[in-house]
């Protein structure tokens, strides 16, 4: 209910403004392809497991899960884009998957 309440808000906002649905015509059904899959999957998807994750494992352990991101996306950086991180950021990982590790073991 919250995503449908805030969708009709910005659809309303979106009518409102200057020029409402300049860039609209200008997308192409890729873009709206894109469109639906990030909402269906990243968003949709993603609160689905997340919920059903804080069912099994508990608010605190399931809300850890969520620093790993940063971890993960330095990981597809250099896997996807060969680009090495810095030590600094290593470091950081390294730090983030030692916390989590502690929170879920305890």
């Amino acid at each position: 209910h919250q995503h449908l309440a805030s969708a009709a808000f910005l659809g309303v906002l979106l009518l409102v403004t200057s020029t409402p649905l300049a860039g609209l015509s200008e997308m192409t059904p890729g873009t709206w392809g894109a469109v639906f899959y990030l909402a269906c999957f990243s968003t949709a998807l993603a609160f689905i497991m997340f919920f059903y994750l804080i069912e099994k494992l508990g608010p605190v352990r399931a809300s850890t899960l969520t620093y790993l991101m940063p971890a993960f996306a330095l990981f597809y950086d250099f896997l996807l884009n060969d680009r090495v991180p810095a030590p600094s950021a290593l470091a950081g990982a390294g730090l983030i998957l030692a916390a989590v590790t502690l929170v879920q073991k305890g």
